[in-house]
């Protein structure tokens, strides 16, 4: 599995000023150690942490673990540049995640469904429900009104055949941020060749302080989980 952990991570400031986004504690424990345990214990034994900033400091932490490989493409290198760098160690099909996403995923059935699909890519997508009342207009002609409507959101996860990389072109490599990532996602959504599956279990993320404190209260839901599955298991 890739874990995007190269980010600045720039809305958490100022804890990222010290340390990357990877290492920022949830319940007292860096989000990337509670990722690689939950998705351990989910069958997933090898990772591949495409680093960056600060990336020195996460390589301290696993530097004794056999499991895991370091990618490292610099400082300011995109996203899609980090999953790029990873093609000579993709057989044919892996796992992308972010170090900010956690999510009680089946991976089994994911990799299945993504192989039948006979696509290059297979997005991760939940449902989320609008707080507001969503209208289209033209003008000011009101056209449709729907109140508090339920959308399909990509929750930073997916899987991706090695055959894709051929479509990652030099001048979507090197835009900035996430925006080539974007752009090769809809280049793939021209060609028809992204599957979607659908996810309706436990998942967090954050990207500013707000949201990590929201996310420090759910990673407890994850553990919770396992004690009542671990309770009904046994007996109790």
């Amino acid at each position: 599995m890739v874990i995007l952990c190269g980010g600045k991570g720039m809305r958490l400031r100022p804890i990222t000023d010290t340390i990357p986004k990877a290492l920022v504690t949830l319940a007292g424990k860096p989000i990337i150690n509670h990722i690689i345990d939950k998705y351990s214990e989910k069958g997933i034994n090898q990772y591949l942490l495409c680093i960056g900033h600060k990336g020195h400091m996460i390589r301290a932490i696993f530097k004794n673990k056999s499991n895991i490989t370091f990618i490292d493409s610099g400082e300011d290198a995109s996203m899609l540049k980090r999953i790029f760098d990873t093609k000579d160690y993709v057989d044919e099909n892996i796992i992308v995640g972010y170090c900010d996403t956690i999510a009680d995923l089946d991976f089994n059935d994911l990799m299945n469904k993504h192989k039948n699909s006979g696509k290059l890519l297979t997005m991760v997508l939940a449902e989320i429900i609008s707080p507001f009342g969503i209208v289209q207009h033209n003008s000011n002609q009101i056209n449709s009104f729907q109140e508090k409507p339920v959308f399909d959101y990509y929750i930073g996860t997916f899987v991706i055949n090695k055959k894709a990389f051929q479509h990652i072109t030099p001048d979507l490599l090197f835009i900035e941020s996430n925006e080539g990532l974007v752009n090769f996602f809809q280049k793939l959504v021209n060609m028809k060749e992204i599957n979607s599956y659908k996810y309706n279990g436990k998942q967090l993320t954050f990207n500013t302080n707000s949201e990590k404190e929201a996310a420090e209260k759910g990673i407890i839901g994850f553990y919770t989980m396992r004690e009542e599955n671990e309770d009904n298991n046994n007996g109790n």
